[in-house]
């Protein structure tokens, strides 16, 4: 290992003391996994020797492409489920929708009809108090006619053509 020089940009530095427990860990799990790959490869050997010819890649590939096309009939099954099942909550949902619509627009238009029947009173009790003021008004004209005429400001003619508009 060399030295860096001082114009070089980075420091070598020492690896860290292990402790020793540490370390009787480490060859523990190393054992562990060399034994791991050594029973794998008597497992791989027995499997590979048990066929007299050794493993028979069509075979293989056939079974392969056979639960590939299972599985994409089961995902193809699966999904026209879901697809199902998305339609009819969509449609449950759309009926809700509409529902509650149609109530919004019904609790409207009865209160547009309470309303029209509010206004329609208050249009009434005014013509009511107007037919009382004008019969009031004629009233007072008839009792004071004679008054009036002795006086000039109405003509006979004037009155009969006002008795014949508010008849």
């Amino acid at each position: 290992m060399q030295i860096p020089t001082k114009l070089e940009l980075y420091e070598v530095k020492q690896a860290e003391w292990t402790p020793p427990e540490d370390v009787a860990d480490l060859f523990w799990r190393r054992i562990i996994y060399n034994s791991a790959i050594l029973s794998m490869r008597r497992i791989f050997r027995e499997e590979y020797e048990a066929f007299p010819v050794g493993f028979n890649t069509i075979k293989i590939k056939k079974e392969a492409a056979e639960e590939l096309d299972r599985l994409i009939a089961e995902n193809e099954q699966r999904n026209k489920d879901l697809a199902g099942a998305r339609i009819k909550r969509e449609k449950e949902i759309m009926e809700k929708l509409e529902e509650e619509t149609l109530l919004e627009i019904e609790r409207r238009l009865d209160r547009e009809t309470e309303q029209a029947d509010i206004k329609t009173k208050q249009v009434l009790s005014v013509i009511v108090s107007l037919i009382l003021f004008f019969n009031s008004l004629l009233t007072l004209l008839l009792l004071e006619k004679k008054s009036f005429l002795v006086k000039g400001i109405l003509k006979l003619e004037n009155i009969k053509k006002l008795e014949e508009l508010l008849s």
